[in-house]
C-alpha cells in the first residue's frame, strides 16, 4: 500500500469572515446615507418600538401566569379524581349489566 499525501480542502473562512464584514460595512454606510429620517428621529421610533415590544410581552406573560395560577395543582387533582370517580362508576354499570345515559 502506497502513502499518498492528503489532499485537504481550501480553506476559504478567511475569505469568507472578510466578505462578511465589508458586507456589513458598505450594508451599513448604505442604510445610514439612504435613511429617509434623520438619525435622531429613527433612533426615538427604534426606543418607542422597543418600549412597546416590552410592554406587550409583560402584558403577554401576565396574562399565562394569570391563567396557569388560576388552576391550582390541587384543583387539578380533584377534577382528576372525580373523572376516575365517574369512569369507575360507569365500568362498574356496564359490568353489572346496567347502563347510564
Amino acid at each position: 500500500m502506497e502513502n499518498q499525501p492528503s489532499v485537504q480542502p481550501p480553506n476559504d473562512t478567511p475569505t469568507f469572515v472578510f466578505g462578511m464584514m465589508m458586507g456589513f460595512l458598505v450594508g451599513s454606510i448604505l442604510a445610514v446615507w439612504m435613511a429617509p429620517r434623520s438619525g435622531k428621529k429613527t433612533r426615538d421610533d427604534i426606543r418607542h418600538n422597543v418600549i412597546t415590544l416590552r410592554l406587550r410581552a409583560g402584558n403577554s406573560v401576565k396574562q399565562v401566569v394569570e391563567k396557569v395560577q388560576g388552576e391550582s395543582v390541587e384543583d387539578s387533582i380533584e377534577q382528576g379524581k372525580a373523572i376516575a370517580h365517574q369512569k369507575k362508576a360507569e365500568l362498574a354499570d356496564r359490568v353489572n349489566g346496567t347502563t347510564t345515559a
